[in-house]
């Protein structure tokens, strides 16, 4: 998915960033310190993983506690449910995730702070000063 960039490795928002690196690092520089070379903490992107095992047996337990609060103790006649029946109400949740739950999101993966005396982070500074000087002076990229 590529990299995000956030000020601090504990950060709770992070900005998507480029599929590089060394691009990510010239985004956040430029984006975050105005172009001052400062530290930028660095992540993955990464798919969200959703446990759709996990939802269909919160939707059963949910559908259980629906009917005890509507016909008592009775609603014990509910279920048990087979694990191949559980995987079929699982399917039928990620397919309608498939069709209507365009998931945008992702999850920050192991965040690093670079900051001058990395490679990485000396490239794309020597990068953000190449191109600050191939551009008139007042003029950013």
């Amino acid at each position: 998915m590529g990299y995000g960039y956030a000020l601090t490795e504990d950060s709770e928002r992070w900005h998507t960033g480029e599929e590089t690196i060394v691009a990510t690092i010239a985004e956040a520089i430029s984006s975050l310190h105005g172009g001052d070379k400062e530290p930028v903490a660095i992540c993955e992107c990464m798919a969200p993983d959703i446990s759709f095992d996990g939802l269909a047996d919160t939707v059963i337990e949910r559908a259980d506690e629906i009917l005890y609060e509507e016909v008592g103790e009775v609603a014990d006649t509910f279920g048990p449910f087979t694990s191949k029946q559980k995987a079929e109400l699982a399917e039928a949740i990620r397919t309608w995730f498939d069709k209507h739950g365009a998931i945008s999101c992702w999850k920050a993966e192991n965040g690093r702070l670079y900051g001058p005396g990395d490679p990485e982070y000396d490239e794309a500074a020597a990068a953000i000063d190449a191109a600050l000087q191939s551009h008139p002076e007042g003029s950013r990229p």
